[in-house]
């Protein structure tokens, strides 16, 4: 008998399966847990201990919890927070037929290695049911364990579940450049290509970053559009344009992949992520609308805030300081740049960015990004390749032969 919970109201459904999370999986997810939170087994390795960000500690004893609390829970809480918020009205377009069910896989993650899977490769996600895998140690940290002590996680969930819903309504309307079945897919056969080239797979993560800015910040500036606060770290743009120099000079496939992983992408869990640098570059674009429309947003700096009508320079308040926080943007100027950015893909996402960037004064020194900037990386990454291929080739005896190894990025 399938072991499936179901909670209905209007036209949402939220399901929990939990066949393929059994008692004896719940409980060693609740081993890791527990040595955690006795701060036992964190990673000793650089590179992975900004994982730790990713659990929070809770004061007082773990209480125990069953694997039937563990079920109830789930499903009570987690389904409440998506209805309430799918009831604001800003949430509604992702809601793309009459109906919408949210349909959640329980399983296993090894090592936490991924917390929501929307693969398309084999998830029926359609206009109707929005399909995920999810990890059994992301409910406990975040829903089960928090109600078990009396408090909820409401901002952490909600900004979870939107996050994933934007890139399911990127994929359902074919904006998702990384999915095969959209049409977009030719990226993902160029990525593919790439990727049995594993003197040059540097550029496969090298493009994944690019497509991310858009594609995963697009998802989290919409999941944080109605808290009416960004910070933007300055110091963290420097650190991912350094990253991304780096990486182009990494050969071997594993060491491309980890450093991408860890230091840029989905692990790094730091300000200096490209999910990060994606979410800044769509809250500049809304600064940018903001001055068109003549709307008022505000910077704090410190203690001191002050209101976009009294800066002179947004340039010299970026050049001068290592960390600001922007709010205040109008919901207008919000709602108006996600209708700008939607249908951007990677390319047009960075010129929509610079263009805003031109709008407000920004140099190019105070940009997270440039088209140029990041083929530039592109091309003195593929020369220099090149070059050194050319030098081992020759030193034993044999010829290089020309082959374009540069997808067209456009």
């Amino acid at each position: 008998m399938p072991n499936i919970e179901i909670r209905e109201k209007d036209n949402l459904k939220c399901v929990f399966i939990f066949d393929s999370y059994k008692k004896s999986d719940f409980n060693a997810d609740m081993e890791v847990i527990k040595k955690y939170q006795q701060k036992q087994g964190i990673p000793s390795d650089a590179e992975e201990r900004s994982r730790e960000l990713d659990f929070r500690f809770y004061k007082g004893k773990i209480p125990e919890i069953s694997y039937e609390y563990f079920k109830s829970a789930c499903v009570q809480h987690f389904s409440k927070i998506f209805f309430y918020m799918m009831s604001h009205p800003s949430n509604k377009s992702l809601i793309l037929s009459s109906e919408l069910n949210l349909q959640l896989n329980v399983m296993k993650s090894p090592a936490r290695e991924w917390y929501f899977d929307e693969n398309s490769e084999y998830m029926p996600s359609d206009a109707e049911n929005a399909c995920y895998d999810v990890a059994g140690t992301w409910l406990i940290q975040n829903i089960v364990l928090p109600a078990a002590l009396g408090r909820a996680e409401f901002t952490t969930i909600q900004r979870f579940i939107i996050h994933e819903l934007v890139i399911y309504v990127d994929k359902v309307k074919g904006h998702y450049l990384l999915d095969v079945t959209n049409r977009l897919g030719h990226y993902a056969e160029k990525f593919s290509a790439l990727t049995k080239k594993k003197s040059a797979y540097f550029l496969n993560c090298l493009y994944t970053s690019l497509f991310f800015l858009r594609q995963e910040g697009f998802a989290d500036f919409y999941a944080r559009k109605d808290t009416g606060r960004f910070d933007m770290n300055i110091d963290a743009v420097k650190t991912y344009n350094a990253n991304l120099l780096k990486l182009s000079f990494m050969r071997k496939k594993a060491e491309a992949e980890k450093f991408y992983v860890n230091m840029i992408g989905w692990n790094n869990l730091t300000a200096s992520s490209d999910f990060v640098m994606g979410r800044n570059m769509c809250v500049t674009i809304a600064l940018a609308i903001s001055k068109r429309m003549n709307k008022i947003y505000s910077i704090t700096i410190g203690n001191k805030k002050i209101y976009s009508n009294e800066i002179t320079s947004l340039d010299e308040i970026l050049s001068n300081n290592h960390l600001i926080y922007i709010a205040d943007i109008d919901p207008e100027a919000i709602t108006a740049a996600i209708t700008e950015i939607r249908p951007t893909v990677h390319y047009t996402f960075i010129q929509l960015y610079e263009r805003a960037c031109k709008e407000l004064g920004i140099s190019e020194k105070n940009m997270i990004m440039t088209r140029r900037r990041f083929y530039k990386i592109i091309t003195d990454s593929i020369d220099r390749l090149k070059k050194e291929k050319i030098a081992r080739l020759n030193s034993k005896g044999f010829q290089y032969l020309e082959k374009d190894i540069k997808p067209n990025g456009n």
